[in-house]
């Protein structure tokens, strides 16, 4: 096969030896389900299970990691919906604020780390999940009966990793963001679809819609439902990259700048990866040194002062890579739709005005 075993999530090292096997199974397991098999969707396949023909390629597709279902016209009513809970945190990005007494955020960790390794982490090595919470939450005092109920099972909603409060996280916990959506929306959008005419349908919001593999307003699901699509149009056989996983793609350091009279410090070198290997990082944490003398609500977004989390979700990018091969090789059968299968769910407005929020923050550089 072209591919001797599924790799932990960002290649990361805490599964035994024996456990390893385990995990591959329960990815391959992810990849083989009622609605994704080679029967039901003959350009996606296992690279564990089949052996590639041809030199494979990679794609990356990014998206914007600010949940785009939290979009207002005004950005401290979006910003404080989107830090306001988890669950709102639907585009593979999730994350925790600890603020000083002040009110200030002294602290923001991210994380884009699905839960089903943490699931299967808890049930093969338990005492190695717990030393790892306590690893990445050195000020938190982590019990193992914090994060295990008294059966033994993993709780993923603990009270260490399900707030955005807290500044702690381990893992996203929002339902829509697991490895098994990220592989079930890579394989269903892989169908080739038609309408009754015949013609092929190719328009990102039209694929989403009639195919249904995901939430058209969300970043995340159009874009990769769309770039998946183009690669099974050209007859290619297709999978997700391993690691399967969503990385941390990039981060926009030109829009963040640091406050009057540091204009020397440079905000990038605040920012700490804390989990997955370079070019797969799936946790990232961000706090100014307290040798600096200020905290990360003395930074600015954009010229605005960072009082959200959200404002960082608005220059970090998400990514999945897929890795496609053999073209030509699959037939190009499609499936044909009505338009009475359409989604039509409105989404909402994402054109923030650039005028009426800004007399509401405490500071604004240069604009008051």
């Amino acid at each position: 096969m072209s591919l001797p075993r599924h790799d932990p999530p960002g290649f990361v090292n805490d599964l035994l030896e024996e456990n390893r096997q385990g995990w591959s199974d329960l990815i391959s397991g992810l990849m083989l389900t009622d609605d994704v098999s080679p029967t039901l969707t003959p350009h996606f396949y296992d690279a564990t299970k089949v052996k590639e023909q041809t030199e494979a390629l990679i794609a990356r597709v990014t998206w914007v990691g600010f949940p785009n279902r939290q979009s207002d016209s005004n950005n401290i009513k979006r910003w404080t919906k989107a830090d306001a809970s988890r669950a709102a945190q639907d585009e593979y990005l999730e994350w925790s604020i600890e603020r000083a007494e002040n009110g200030k955020i002294k602290k923001i960790v991210f994380s884009n780390e699905g839960p089903e390794y943490f699931e299967y982490l808890g049930k093969v090595q338990p005492d190695t999940l717990l030393k790892l919470y306590q690893d990445l939450h050195p000020k938190a005092n982590i019990k193992k009966e914090d994060i295990f109920d008294a059966n033994g099972a993993y709780i993923k909603l603990n009270k260490w990793n399900s707030t955005t409060t807290t500044g702690t996280i381990m893992h996203l916990v929002q339902v829509n963001n697991t490895l098994g959506a990220e592989i079930d929306l890579a394989g269903v959008s892989s169908i080739l679809r038609a309408d009754t005419n015949g013609n092929l349908i190719t328009n990102k919001d039209d694929l989403i819609r009639y195919g249904k593999y995901g939430n058209p307003c969300r970043n995340s699901d159009p874009n990769i439902g769309s770039a998946i699509n183009g690669i099974a149009r050209g007859g290619h056989k297709l999978t997700v990259e391993n690691p399967v996983g969503l990385y941390i793609f990039s981060v926009d350091w030109d829009q963040i700048s640091p406050p009057d009279g540091h204009e020397d410090d440079n905000p990038k070198d605040f920012w700490k990866w804390t989990r997955g290997a370079d070019g797969h990082h799936m946790r990232g944490e961000f706090e100014v040194p307290e040798e600096k003398g200020y905290l990360v609500g003395d930074l600015f977004v954009n010229d605005t002062s960072l009082d959200f989390g959200a404002q960082l979700a608005d220059i970090i990018s998400i990514s999945i890579t897929a890795r496609y091969c053999d073209p030509n090789s699959v037939p190009p059968d499609t499936k044909v739709v009505n338009i009475q299968d359409k989604d039509t769910r409105v989404c909402p407005d994402i054109t923030p005005e650039k005028s009426a929020h800004l007399v509401a923050f405490k500071r604004v550089r240069g604009r008051l």
